[in-house]
């Protein structure tokens, strides 16, 4: 483990960095796709499948590919994840035909599960416990930066230029980040020897697919249609007997025991919550600002970077005031839904004349909720995670967030489009009033959620036994800093101390 701050430091941006690759992609493939299908003659079929393959295979192998970081050594999948995400955007920006496209999406998928999951994975291994809101609010901020970025500078790439040198984007940040973190993240395994679990992390990727694939089905074909049901049916089996499996087999991909743990839960709950306003601004934002008042792309694209702005606020700011305060996750997740839940309702009466600013506006407030709750999300769950498997624990963040976003793909806009259906006046005035009841509806079903955190995560005498190894590891913590400030000159590093079980060696 790393002693020295600064190099903690400097791997921490290392891991941030390399996880920006997960954030930037998605938005660049949005923006140049379009071009891309058209320059490639891809029939309707392979661009729907082009714009959603690589989500896929994202959900799909991040189980997967923290196991075999666990297993295998974190770094190593980091580096290799990068790379890979490099040689998937390089295979794309060159593809001659859609079937090359798509092999260049799948590869950047699996890749970037790889990149993002370790990220994630790492960060507790570099930190006291007391000290991941702050590592994460610099880990999502770093992302906030890097979303801002991509929503304004690969939209003129792409216009300007080719969708080509839209996707070229991620080699350039992916090397540079593999090269930051080659140099500064430690590389790090579970102690103890384990097998892979292929069974379990098979039914863990079928099941997700058929999650993600299911939501997305909903906009197209509705809830009742044989498709969605049978996908969604698919996906409860599936997870039911991953269940079943990883309680049987003798070396599990996954903990199950922390699905006993309230503030595991909770944290789950608002992962999938936060998305689903996430999901309210970049899915239905856009649509409202072309279609509705007339603005152009760019502008559309201006209003998301507002989101992104907001989360940089959100991501540094709940770090440093939770870490300075020592406000309670309770309070920070309650605050975070309640602060997207104001801005979603200042958008409920939403008419064809609303200005600009206010979509701006509110944007930029959405966004700062998310990352305000989502430091603190990301903490409570890695910090939940035994030192042996937080590569695996870590998987379960992202594919939470796809499952909010998929929900609301597959929520959202039906209702949005029943509401609009039901409107009368001029098409605008209809799309705006529609756009405006799916918001307050949002709204609402956010402030009910944060009373249903906040009554989850009410103190008591006994959290489960999944709490257990994140309180073993702030007393092992607190211990090896009592020793350091009695024998300065042979104490451990209180991070080292935290994560003993862990076996972990800086780069040469």
């Amino acid at each position: 483990m790393l002693r020295n701050p600064r190099r903690r430091e400097a791997a921490l941006l290392g891991v941030s960095a390399v996880s920006t690759i997960q954030m930037v992609d998605p938005s660049l493939n949005s923006t140049a796709l379009p071009r891309a299908a058209e320059g490639l003659a891809m029939s309707s079929g392979t661009m729907t499948l082009a714009a959603s393959i690589a989500t896929l295979l994202l959900a799909a192998s991040m189980l997967g590919t923290g196991s075999l970081g666990d297993l295998r050594g974190r770094r190593k999948v980091l580096l290799a994840g990068a790379l890979a995400a490099v040689v998937g955007c390089l295979v794309t920006a060159l593809a001659g035909n859609g079937a090359v496209f798509l092999i260049g999406r799948i590869v950047t998928g699996i890749g970037t599960a790889a990149a993002f999951g370790m990220s994630l994975a790492i960060i507790p291994l570099l930190f006291h416990p007391r000290e991941l809101p702050r590592a994460f609010g610099i880990w999502l901020g770093v992302q906030g930066i890097m979303i801002v970025v991509a929503c304004i500078g690969g939209g003129l790439l792409v216009t300007h230029f080719s969708w080509r040198i839209g996707y070229l984007v991620i080699p350039v940040i992916g090397l540079i980040a593999t090269a930051w973190a080659y140099l500064t993240v430690p590389d790090s395994r579970a102690e103890k020897a384990r097998r892979f679990d292929t069974v379990g992390v098979l039914l863990a990727a079928l099941a997700l697919i058929c999650l993600i694939e299911g939501f997305s089905q909903v906009g197209a074909h509705g809830w009742l249609s044989p498709v969605t049901l049978g996908l969604m049916a698919a996906a409860v089996v599936l997870f039911g007997l991953f269940a079943a499996w990883e309680r049987r087999v003798d070396e599990p991909a996954f903990p199950m025991e922390l699905f006993t743990s309230r503030p595991f839960v909770a944290a789950i709950v608002v992962g999938v919550v936060f998305n689903l306003g996430n999901a309210a601004v970049t899915m239905q934002y856009p649509l409202m600002v072309q279609q509705t008042l007339g603005k152009s792309a760019f502008v559309s694209s201006i209003v998301i970077a507002m989101f992104g702005a907001g989360s940089i606020g959100g991501a540094f700011g709940a770090g440093a005031f939770q870490t300075r305060r020592g406000i309670s996750d309770r309070a920070m997740f309650v605050s975070g839904l309640g602060i997207i839940a104001v801005g979603l309702l200042a958008m409920a009466f939403t008419t064809e004349h609303t200005p600009l600013w206010l979509f701006l506006a509110t944007s930029a407030v959405i966004g700062f909720g998310v990352t305000w709750a989502q430091n603190p999300q990301s903490a409570v769950m890695m910090r939940s995670a035994p030192s042996s498997m937080v590569g695996s624990v870590g998987a379960v963040k992202p594919a939470v967030g796809q499952m909010g976003m998929g929900l609301g793909l597959g929520g959202l806009i039906p209702v949005v489009n029943s509401f609009t259906a039901a409107s009368s006046g001029t098409p605008q005035h209809a799309a705006a009033r529609g756009f405006g009841l799916g918001m307050l509806l949002v709204a609402v079903f956010l402030a009910v959620a944060a009373l249903v955190v906040w009554r989850m995560m009410r103190p008591r005498r006994d959290d489960g036994p999944a709490t257990v190894p994140n309180r073993a590891a702030t007393e092992a913590a607190e211990a090896a800093e009592k020793a350091e400030e009695a024998e300065p000159a042979q104490a451990a590093e209180p991070a080292q101390a935290a994560q003993a079980a862990a076996r972990t060696d800086e780069p040469a």
